[in-house]
């Protein structure tokens, strides 16, 4: 979650919203936000209730463990706000679909699953090492077949 926040700010997402469980861990995540950028950011709690997508919010990441852990968990997100212009990730890349990923695609979200992050992560550092770009489909091919997905 870190790292993909970082990242959102350096390639100039204006703003961050972090949803987290704990609020010193949020609230740390959005000061480095303020420390490293521009981008202004805020924290919000997860509970029992739902969290509404704004309509303007370009990007939703889920990091949270749930995906991996229980992929077919629902999130405490009211699904029925997401835009059709939403790109929505998730990081889990045990499963070929999380429940996250499942209601954005019904709402017409573009998504982007955590194997395809995986993979493309990993193409990324191979490249970096070895100068040699490797090929993505097969990686995720390979990655499939080991996780029987």
């Amino acid at each position: 979650a870190r790292s993909i926040a970082i990242a959102l700010a350096d390639a100039g997402i204006v703003a961050i919203n972090v949803a987290c469980r704990k609020e010193s861990a949020g609230q740390q995540l959005v000061e480095r936000i303020r420390q490293t950028s521009a981008a202004t950011a805020t924290v919000t709690l997860l509970g029992g209730n739902s969290i509404a997508v704004e309509p303007e919010t370009a990007v939703l990441v889920n990091a949270t463990s749930l995906g991996a852990t229980s992929p077919d968990t629902k999130l405490p997100l009211n699904v029925e706000t997401f835009g059709s212009k939403l790109v929505v990730a998730d990081v889990a890349y045990a499963a070929s679909r999380t429940w996250l990923t499942h209601q954005a695609a019904e709402r017409g979200c573009r998504i982007i699953d955590g194997l395809s992050l995986y993979v493309q992560q990993t193409a990324l550092a191979l490249n970096a090492w070895t100068g040699v770009m490797p090929d993505t489909v097969a990686m995720r091919e390979a990655a499939e077949e080991f996780l029987g997905i």
